[in-house]
């Protein structure tokens, strides 16, 4: 995204994907920013504000029930009105290892003040990988 001119941050909290990145990004001339850290703490991580578009693949699902509100919390402080939100996330839980899960219920109702649902659809594979795509428009 940086080589066709967009300003991109991205935040992952495991050292080794931060690090492949890095060697990704140099690889291929570019400058993103990369940020270690913590997605239920956007503000203390110092992203800021003016996003107008937001790329969850897989983390949301991930984040414990008690720290998904801070998160909701980062992602409004950080957007601008008309923001676009791409959210994937499994909607049934995978097996026992991981509690992972994203209903469309738990979108509407936690993004619900302040975002509208624009589209959810099934990934590929629905019956093999129970996963969903959100589209979200910020009020």
């Amino acid at each position: 995204m940086t080589q066709h001119g967009w300003d991109v941050t991205a935040i992952d909290f495991v050292p080794r994907a931060i690090a492949k990145a890095k060697a990704k990004a140099a690889a291929a001339k570019a400058s993103p920013r990369l940020i270690l850290g913590d997605v239920t703490r956007l503000e203390e991580l110092g992203v800021g504000d003016g996003y107008s578009l937001v790329f969850d693949l897989g983390c949301l699902h991930a984040i414990p029930q008690p720290r998904r509100d801070a998160y909701v919390e980062g992602v409004n402080k950080a957007t601008v009105r008309g923001a676009d939100f791409l959210i994937w996330a499994f909607h049934t839980k995978l097996n026992l290892v991981t509690n992972a899960r994203l209903t469309q219920e738990e979108v509407e109702e936690r993004f619900g003040p302040a975002w509208d649902i624009v589209r959810a659809w099934a990934g590929e594979q629905p019956d093999r990988f129970p996963a969903r795509w959100y589209h979200l428009k910020r009020r």
